[in-house]
């Protein structure tokens, strides 16, 4: 059986091959939608924000690293960095700086969420949006070779980290039974309950 560091360390990697993909193949979708030339450029909306709220106001109501710059070039390079960054997780090369390189993940995704909200912001978005934020509370791992964080992690991070995962089957469960249908008469939701999981809620 896996010791509790073993299971954190697998969870750490795959999280962070998640952003990985996640930040990769996001990234090049965003210029035709966000870009300079895009359908609602991201430049428009910061515009927007700072008019209303001013700057420091506008990032605190709208957090987003396009602040520093709303180039294409800015979208391209964040996308590569949170890229970067996810298999650097996965591999395990950040070790004891592991919580820094989730939290730049976690930016880069926030980022991106809050480019456009009528083309994120769906269950799935949030949810790696939120394990990215609880990844941070964890301790780094002991070396590439090893799948063991270095200490188990705090019992407050463990009770979210397993709160997360409830909440996940249990609105899950709990929308989809609101709606009756044959796959909730003849008993095929219960079966296949894991296999639909994932779809949103």
């Amino acid at each position: 059986m896996f010791e509790t560091t073993e299971c954190y360390g697998v969870f750490t990697r795959l999280l962070g091959l998640t952003f990985a993909f996640q930040l990769g193949s996001t990234g090049y979708q965003l210029l035709p939608l966000i870009g300079r030339n895009g359908v609602e450029p991201v430049a428009y909306l910061l515009a927007a924000f700072r008019r209303d709220h001013g700057t420091l106001r506008g990032f605190f109501k709208l957090p987003s690293l396009f602040w520093i710059s709303t180039s294409d070039t800015m979208i391209q390079t964040l996308s590569i960095l949170g890229t970067l960054t996810g298999f650097g997780l996965f591999l395990g090369l950040f070790q004891e700086f592991s919580p820094l390189a989730f939290l730049l993940c976690w930016a880069i995704w926030l980022t991106f969420i809050n480019s456009n909200s009528n083309v994120f912001g769906f269950p799935w978005d949030n949810l790696l949006l939120e394990a990215g934020l609880l990844a941070m509370l964890l301790p780094g791992n002991i070396s590439p070779e090893s799948l063991a964080l270095a200490t188990a992690p705090p019992p407050f991070a463990h009770f979210l980290i397993l709160f997360l995962s409830f909440r996940v089957m249990f609105g899950m469960g709990l929308n989809k039974f609101k709606v009756i249908d044959h796959r909730t008469r003849d008993g095929s939701f219960i079966y296949h309950f894991l296999e639909w999981q994932p779809f949103g809620t």
